[in-house]
């Protein structure tokens, strides 16, 4: 019983940081569609990147409620919701971020971006 509650945290974290990793690899297209004027995809990597946010929270909650009421690893639960809150501003600020491409509509110079 013990095993299997830790095996399902275990998961949910796992998909956490998948969540992450597939933030970073959003951000980096969405700025790279940005910079090659690919709006319809750029656009599609905001919509992306917001629902990836609120997939993100929803695991992490699940992730806190599962270490609280479980009672599992409380001697490193609030180094583990630390390291996770840490995570997640990393997806709060590549949205922000790419999100901020959109409104100020930076200049960058055309002879900046190499075609390939």
């Amino acid at each position: 019983m013990f095993f299997s509650k830790a095996n399902k945290t275990i998961e949910l974290i796992d998909s956490f940081f998948n969540c992450v990793d597939q933030t970073l690899l959003l951000f980096k297209e969405g700025v790279k569609n940005y910079l090659y004027k690919n709006t319809e995809n750029f656009n599609n990597n905001l919509q992306s990147l917001a629902n990836l946010e609120i997939e993100s929270d929803q695991i992490r909650r699940k992730i806190e409620n599962t270490l609280y009421t479980q009672s599992l690893m409380p001697q490193l639960r609030g180094d583990i919701l630390r390291l996770l809150e840490e995570m997640d501003k990393l997806i709060d600020h590549s949205k922000k971020n790419l999100f901020q491409f959109d409104v100020e509509t930076p200049l960058v110079p055309r002879n900046w971006c190499k075609t390939s």
